[in-house]
């Protein structure tokens, strides 16, 4: 009995096989023959004009291709997958030896015209230059991707640099059709990023998409700068020029080294300052608080030198009678026990003020830095 119902199944396996009937080349021409036949590409695809077209859009996000904080341009490339349904694109593939879905170029079939907002240069729609294959189900479903490098505006703030946080938005929408004709939705609420190749400068944070009105589709994307490069040539440096500058109150006037030092320090560090300018973004709206920062230390590094020359006068005085703002720079330097006397050497005045100006100075560059860090290092 057994072996009767194998051989039953088998006679059933064998007839099906030679009953089952694969698509040829010949099939695949009659069908495109039967779906080109009288289709005109420049008429929308829609059977009454009552009826909207509905656009499914969704957004792949490859790569980030560059970020210009100055010119406040974002360079991507990305691909827009659209799906619509064609009611002219519908068979049966029972008459085409099963065929049930067809590849045919963008040239020949109506394609949907999105444009992208604020491109540099000619306007042109997404795709408009290059030939896309277009996918075709039996029941009018169309899918047409195309993409390329997409350059747009985005809205900058760098004021956080190099730790900054940026927010770009690419804006896409129909040009000169009616809104009620073409309708776009949006079934994800975040890119595609299968595909996505890291930037090693940027790196991306978040994605959103959602639909504007009827006929907009809106991208924002959500990147964030990689700030080692710029902590170990940039802020580093400025941290170390920071601490070396007061530093020359403690060498010996007498060695005439200690203007000569301080006068060096400036200029390399404005020298620094002039050679990291190209790195830093040179932009008023908002500004940079590194860049007010690095601009305040040249500040406090040219005070340092006029106190300096205030020290170096009193130097060399013999004797300097205690007037009433002597008596203040005493008691601010702790040395009240010297207001009552009469006069004072030039020596022990500077070896005073040299120790007042250092902490000075050490003072206005913590103000300094603790500003910057505040405002630049914040935790989100």
């Amino acid at each position: 009995m057994c072996k009767d119902v194998l051989k039953f199944v088998y006679f059933m396996f064998i007839l099906c096989g030679f009953n089952y009937k694969a698509w040829q080349i010949t099939d695949v021409k009659k069908l495109r023959s039967h779906l080109l036949d009288g289709y005109v590409k420049d008429i929308f695809p829609i059977q009454n004009e009552t009826d909207s077209l509905n656009l499914d859009i969704y957004f792949h996000l490859l790569s980030i291709d560059s970020f210009n904080e100055v010119e406040g341009r974002i360079i991507v490339t990305a691909a827009l997958q659209i799906i619509w349904k064609d009611p002219s694109f519908t068979w049966d593939p029972v008459l085409y030896g099963g065929k049930s879905k067809l590849y045919i170029s963008s040239d020949h079939i109506w394609t949907p015209l999105i444009y992208l907002l604020y491109t540099p240069g000619e306007m042109k729609s997404v795709g408009e230059d290059i030939e896309y294959v277009i996918l075709i189900y039996h029941d009018g479903t169309v899918i047409y991707a195309p993409g390329g490098v997409m350059n747009t505006k985005c809205d900058t703030d760098v004021s956080r640099f190099p730790f900054d946080v940026q927010t770009c938005n690419l804006n896409f929408l129909t040009w000169g059709i009616e809104p009620n004709i073409l309708i776009f939705s949006n079934e994800f609420n975040s890119a595609g990023t299968d595909h996505y190749v890291d930037n090693p400068d940027w790196k991306l944070m978040n994605t959103e998409t959602y639909v504007g009105d009827i006929n907009s589709y809106h991208v924002k994307i959500t990147i964030k700068r990689n700030p080692l490069y710029y902590v170990i040539m940039i802020i580093l440096p400025t941290m170390f020029f920071c601490i070396l500058n007061p530093l020359v109150f403690l060498l010996p006037t007498e060695s005439g080294e200690r203007m000569s030092l301080a006068i060096s320090i400036l200029l390399s560090y404005a020298i620094f300052l002039t050679l990291m300018s190209s790195s830093i973004p040179a932009t008023s709206n908002p500004i940079c608080y590194l860049l007010v920062a690095m601009i305040a230390v040249i500040f406090v590094s040219g005070l340092i030198i006029k106190l300096l020359i205030i020290s170096a006068a009193f130097y060399y005085e013999e004797k300097v009678k205690i007037s009433s703002c002597c008596k203040l720079v005493l008691i601010v330097a702790g040395r009240r026990h010297f207001i009552h006397k009469e006069d004072l050497s030039g020596k022990q005045i500077s070896k005073i003020l040299d120790k007042m100006f250092i902490v000075i100075s050490y003072s206005m560059i913590t103000v300094v830095m603790s500003i910057m860090v505040i405002f630049i290092v914040k935790i989100e």
